[in-house]
């Protein structure tokens, strides 16, 4: 066996390891042959014995090295776990009524919202309503008393238009209202799926 057979023996052996194990045993090898000099390559290759050995030998040290930082890693993680076990038990005191708080205050906050946006149309609909009733009694007074009709019919279409002039206007900032709330909600949920992706 020659310096270049003993190599290629060991690198068959050593197939199943990360690349860079492999490298660098071999490299290791490479070394050794090198400082010795090509003169004595017969006696180290007697020296170092059987590659399939050293192969062996390497494995078993790798799945040792492997074995004890799977280990540490696990204990790193419980240790992990448990101070987040502690931590929560520590801060429930204080985040149970923070929590609660936030969720009344989000159900005060649509609640407020809700009933502004039912407010402001149900005064749209109750001017509407009134403007109707001017026009209607502009009507019924024309025989009667004609400039106190024309008065109250001219009210009644000025109340109409104002009406619903305010009514699109609340049309639009619900539109827009609803909209922001929409995207906000997506930008939060994208936010989240990038950081379980990146965890």
């Amino acid at each position: 066996m020659n310096r270049s057979e003993f190599i290629r023996i060991l690198r068959k052996e050593l197939a199943r390891l990360p690349q860079d194990e492999i490298d660098a045993a071999v490299e290791y090898y490479e070394e050794y042959f090198d400082e010795a000099g090509p003169d004595k390559e017969a006696e180290i290759i007697k020296e170092l014995g059987n590659p399939r050995k050293i192969a062996n030998q390497i494995r078993s040290e790798y799945e040792v090295r492997r074995l004890d930082e799977e280990e540490k890693s696990t204990t790193r993680k419980g240790i992990s776990a448990v101070w987040w076990v502690i931590i929560g038990i520590c801060s429930a005191p204080v985040s149970i009524p923070v929590a609660v708080v936030l969720v009344a205050l989000a159900v005060a906050g649509f609640a407020v919202a809700v009933s502004i946006v039912v407010s402001v149309f149900a005064a749209v609909i109750g001017a509407v309503a009134g403007a109707i009733a001017m026009i209607f009694v502009g009507v019924i007074s024309i025989p009667a008393a004609f400039s106190a009709a024309v008065m109250f019919i001219g009210g009644g279409i000025l109340g109409l238009a104002v009406s619903a002039a305010v009514g699109v206007l609340a049309v639009i900032g619900l539109r827009k209202a609803v909209s922001a709330m929409v995207k906000a909600i997506r930008k939060r949920n994208e936010r989240k799926g990038a950081e379980r992706k990146c965890e």
